[in-house]
Parts: structure tokens; sequence; C-alpha cells
């Protein structure tokens, strides 16, 4: 599972708590397609409440589409390049852009942790997974919202008011 996309850019200690769960698998696959779909819509996960799986595999999505681009543009070939208009009356995303995506998505993000596990590495990885076992990625509940990563590392306090 790790050498196949998306699961290809999740942390290996994630896919190790699924344990190659066939379940899960088809599931995942499931949400590929509906997130396909709302996108030709113009719809991101981003744009709606949903489960955390989908944010997840929007950044696993952003590492492979920068690899497609650079190892084969000429898949893109049939739609325009976007170059960024940094005019002082707009500013746009070009296509090269990919720290300014992420940065824009990590703006409108509803869960915080959104591309942590994507992130080989990143020492919240087990604090996110203890937090939020991949079995219940799928679920519809109240997104994490921001600054949870800084509550999860105890370095914001939430407010009881």
């Amino acid at each position: 599972m790790h050498e196949i996309g998306p699961f290809v850019h999740f942390d290996r200690r994630a896919l190790f708590r699924i344990d190659g769960n066939r379940a899960w698998v088809q599931s995942t696959r499931d949400r590929c397609y509906a997130i396909s779909h709302e996108i030709q819509r113009g719809i991101l996960p981003f744009n709606r409440p949903g489960a955390y799986i989908d944010e997840l595999l929007i950044a696993a999505a952003l590492r492979e589409a920068e690899a497609y681009l650079s190892d084969m543009p000429e898949i893109f070939e049939s739609i325009m390049a976007r170059a960024a208009d940094e005019s002082e009356d707009s500013y746009s995303i070009g296509d090269e852009d990919w720290d300014s995506v992420s940065d824009w998505f990590d703006d409108i993000c509803q869960w915080d942790e959104w591309e942590v596990l994507v992130m080989t590495g990143h020492p919240l990885v087990p604090a996110v997974l203890d937090a939020r076992h991949p079995f219940t990625w799928f679920d519809v509940v109240p997104a994490s919202g921001a600054g949870y990563l800084q509550r999860l590392q105890g370095l914001a306090v939430e407010d009881d008011e």
C-alpha cells in the first residue's frame, strides 16, 4: 500500500495503523472519486463540512500533482498555463507556486492538521494519530479548526467561555 498513490504520500506510521485494511482502502478510493466529482463542479473539501480524509487527500494530491508537473509536463499540455499576477490591484497564484497553494489551503482548511500526515517525519504525526485513528477519518464530525496543532502541542489554551 505504501507504494501506491495517494498512500505513497502518507507517513508510514499512519499506514501501520491501517494495516492493509481493505475496507479502509476502498473507502479512501470512494472518497477520491467523490472529491474528484466535487472539484469538477468547483467545490473543494475546504469549502464544505466533511471528513478529515477529504482534506488529507487534497494534501496528498498536491504532492502528486507537483511531481507530475515536474516529471511529465505533457499530461498538462491541454490545460493553459497560468502565470502569477503580482500587480498592485490583484494577486493570483501561478502554476509553479506550490508553496502558495499550500499556504492558501492552510488558510481556508477546516482541519488544522490537514497536511501533517503527508509530511513524512513530522514531529506531530504520533499526536495526530493518537487523537484521530485512521479508522475515524471518514467520520463527519466537527473539524479541528484553526489553532488545533498549537493546542495539541500545549502551546495554546482553549478559551472556556
